[in-house]
C-alpha cells in the first residue's frame, strides 16, 4: 500500500513525503555520481599535502583533521607537498602559487647604448592597451564558497574536489565539516585501490602484467606464461669413413 491510498495519511501530507523522498533520492545519486567523476587515479599516489589558507579558517581544521588521519603528512614546507588543498581557483590562486613556487628569472640581455629615438616612445593608446592586457582577470571559480580542490603540484591539475558547504563558522561546525572532506577524500581514495587492485587480478588471470614505466611510452606487456620448453634433435649418428678395397692381382691361368 502506498502512501497516498493509507487512510492514516492525508493526501497532502502523502504527496509532501513522497515529493522529498524524491528529491533526497536525487542528491545522493547527484552526490555519488560527482565523487565518481571528481576522484582521479593520481590521488592514490598523494601522500604530502599543502593547505592554503581558507575562508573561516576551514584550513586549520582540515590540517587537524588530515594529520590525525594518518594517511597523510600535513607539510608548512610548499616545496615538499605532493597536492594543495584550496578552496578557491582563478587568478587569486595563481598568483598564490607563483609566490609559492616562483618561475626562474628569464636571462637579461645585453644593453647596447644607443641614442634615444623619439619614434621609439611608446603612444598614449599604447599605454592604454597595455594596461589594460595587465588587468587581473575575473575568475567565478574565485567566488566560489564551499568547494574543495586538491591540486597536483607539478602539473597543476585538479585530482580531486568537492561540495560541502558549513553551515555557520562556529568551531563545532567547522570540525565538523572538515572531517566530512577528509572523509569524502578517504572514499574516494579507497575506491581507486579498489579499482586498481581490480584491473591487475584481471590482467593476472589473463596472463599478462603490466610493466611500469617511468617515460611517457606505453609500458610494455610481459607474458607471464611458463615458456614453453624446446627438446632439442637426437643427435644423428656419424657413418664410418668407407675405405676402398685393395686391388687383387691378376689370377694366372696354369700351363698344360
Amino acid at each position: 500500500m502506498s502512501l497516498a491510498d493509507s487512510p492514516t495519511i492525508p493526501l497532502w501530507l502523502a504527496s509532501y513525503l513522497l515529493h522529498m523522498n524524491f528529491r533526497v533520492f536525487l542528491l545522493v545519486l547527484c552526490s555519488a555520481l560527482f565523487s565518481l567523476l571528481a576522484a582521479d587515479p593520481a590521488i592514490t599516489q598523494v601522500h604530502r599535502l599543502y593547505v592554503m589558507p581558507m575562508t573561516g579558517g576551514l584550513d586549520q581544521y582540515l590540517a587537524n583533521r588530515l594529520t590525525s588521519n594518518g594517511r597523510y603528512m600535513v607539510v608548512t614546507d610548499p616545496g615538499q607537498a605532493d597536492a594543495l588543498v584550496t578552496d578557491q581557483l582563478g587568478q587569486v590562486f595563481e598568483d598564490r602559487m607563483r609566490q609559492l613556487y616562483p618561475p626562474p628569472e628569464p636571462p637579461k640581455p645585453k644593453e647596447s647604448p644607443a641614442k634615444k629615438d623619439s619614434t621609439n616612445d611608446p603612444s598614449i593608446a599604447a599605454l592604454m592597451g597595455e594596461a589594460s592586457s595587465q588587468a587581473p582577470r575575473v575568475s567565478t571559480f574565485s567566488r566560489g564558497r564551499g568547494n574543495i580542490f586538491l591540486v597536483e603540484r607539478t602539473t597543476k591539475r585538479v585530482i580531486w574536489s568537492t561540495f560541502l558547504r558549513p553551515k555557520n563558522t562556529k568551531p563545532e561546525e567547522m570540525n565538523h565539516t572538515a572531517d566530512s572532506i577528509v572523509d569524502r577524500l578517504n572514499d574516494d581514495v579507497k575506491r581507486q585501490i579498489k579499482t586498481a587492485q581490480a584491473n591487475e587480478k584481471q590482467a593476472a588471470e589473463a596472463g599478462v602484467v603490466v610493466v611500469p614505466t617511468t617515460s611517457g611510452a606505453p609500458p610494455p606487456v610481459a607474458s607471464t606464461s611458463s615458456p614453453k620448453s624446446v627438446t632439442a634433435p637426437p643427435p644423428t649418428a656419424t657413418p664410418p669413413p668407407q675405405t676402398a678395397p685393395a686391388p687383387q692381382p691378376p689370377a694366372v691361368k696354369p700351363a698344360n
